[in-house]
């Protein structure tokens, strides 16, 4: 497979646009959406040979039954790694975070319980949070991680809850080793170690106590993520987050 920086930049702005359709849409992407849709200045005929030259690279698979392609978890690592620094969120979105951080619970568990159910409100996947020192993580949007939109496969959703209910310990492990990071992180798909995790995204960020680790939050979804939004939501709570810590701290 290549590396993603020896792609160049014609095949990198088709590649864009085939993840941007798929995210959308969640149908595989053919190269008539893409001229239909985006204006990169090439012909028809330059895109399918874009789209297939992409796909023997490995960022970009063919499902027997369509025509069109949709991304690997490598095509995805591309549109990640190209996103902005801090995408933003709407209006709304930081409406809701402003709200609950306005008016948080007192006790720190019960903040950090309510504070996996905002993740899930705001970016519409699976959260959990892990309250400082605690050996357990909430869990919030449940309903999101079960809706059949969510996942393609079932299997997938039924796995993501087993490895959540009955290997937690597994779970702490896993975002203890993301958070030693000072921004957000993610991880699509198979370059999480998990097993039930390999059709599955993790946004994590680590919140602090007096600049130190405190603890971690962390959205969960499919690899069709949207991951601006998902980056920007848990990027905003973890910085509010570290602010409420110190304050019910003392």
């Amino acid at each position: 497979m290549a590396a993603a920086g020896t792609i160049g930049a014609r095949k990198g702005n088709v590649l864009r646009a085939v993840v941007s359709d798929h995210i959308r849409t969640g149908e595989p992407v053919g190269s008539g959406a893409v001229v239909r849709r985006y204006r990169l200045g090439v012909s028809p005929a330059t895109i399918r040979n874009d789209m297939a030259a992409l796909e023997q690279m490995g960022f970009l698979a063919q499902p027997h039954t369509s025509a069109g392609r949709i991304p690997t978890d490598l095509g995805y690592r591309f549109y990640v790694d190209a996103l902005p620094r801090r995408p933003s969120l709407s209006e709304q979105q930081l409406r809701v975070i402003a709200a609950f951080f306005g008016e948080p619970p007192p006790e720190m568990e019960e903040a950090l319980r309510r504070t996996a159910f905002l993740l899930s409100k705001v970016t519409r996947y699976g959260a959990v949070t892990q309250p400082p020192g605690a050996h357990h993580v909430f869990i919030g949007g449940a309903a999101n991680i079960a809706a059949e939109e969510t996942f393609e496969r079932r299997e997938t959703a039924r796995r993501l809850f087993e490895l959540l209910e009955e290997h937690e310990e597994s779970v702490l492990a896993l975002l203890r080793s993301l958070s030693d990071r000072e921004d957000v992180t993610v991880r699509i798909g198979r370059e999480n170690p998990l097993a039930a995790m390999r059709e599955v995204s993790l946004v994590v960020a680590p919140y602090r106590y007096r600049g130190r680790l405190a603890g971690t939050i962390a959205v969960i979804g499919p690899t069709r993520m949207h991951y601006s939004n998902a980056i920007s939501a848990v990027d905003a709570v973890s910085r509010r987050l570290s602010d409420l810590v110190e304050t019910l701290a003392g």
